[in-house]
């Protein structure tokens, strides 16, 4: 059975999330969801394949395979360098992970929808597997992680003492609905999504 997120959670959650401003320029980077970091936390979660946090060990240039291409029909084409993050995970919200995993991001400095991460810094980190240039589109083996600007990273050091406690409460009861959902047979799980109140 799911857990219900109650009235005051939801108020908490809202708060929260006005309160974690991610680093970045929004102006600069349009994001299909919206360029609003007023993004509910649940939305994030359900809407990515892993999410964790951790605090980032090292950040260094990707290999090239790793660039991302925009193509545009009247102007040059935009190739944008990216950057690998590894990240040391404290806790794992969802998917698997080891103690150390390596995210990739378009570098900020060539463009705003990379996500503008600090050595040291703390975060929960929403990100999808992704192939690279060189792989084939049935090749799942060497997938990786990808993150940006438009994923609604939570950076710690914008968030408020009080608000830490608060933010694992809700990530461990989305973990324990996620993993709730992946042991119920399809038909009802989607029944019980769609009869759910969204934050």
């Amino acid at each position: 059975m799911f857990t219900t997120i109650t009235n005051n959670r939801i108020a908490v959650v809202a708060y929260i999330v006005l309160v974690c401003v991610t680093s970045g320029y929004t102006w600069a980077c349009s994001c299909g969801s919206g360029s609003s970091h007023e993004v509910a936390i649940s939305k994030r979660f359900n809407s990515t394949d892993v999410v964790f946090t951790g605090i980032v060990e090292s950040i260094k240039e990707a290999p090239e395979n790793y660039t991302e291409v925009w193509e545009f029909e009247d102007e040059e084409d935009w190739v944008i360098p990216a950057v690998e993050v590894r990240i040391n995970v404290e806790d794992g919200w969802k998917g698997k992970l080891e103690k150390q995993v390596a995210v990739y991001t378009m570098d900020h400095r060539s463009n705003n929808c990379g996500y503008d991460f600090k050595e040291k810094g703390r975060y929960t980190v929403f990100a999808n597997f992704k192939k690279n240039s060189e792989q084939e589109e049935s090749d799942d083996s060497n997938s990786y992680l990808w993150t940006s600007w438009c994923h609604h990273n939570i950076d710690f050091s914008e968030v408020e003492d009080e608000n830490e406690d608060r933010l694992k409460e809700l990530f461990e009861e989305l973990k324990i609905e996620h993993e709730q959902s992946e042991d119920e047979p399809e038909d009802l799980a989607n029944d019980k999504e769609e009869s759910s109140t969204p934050l």
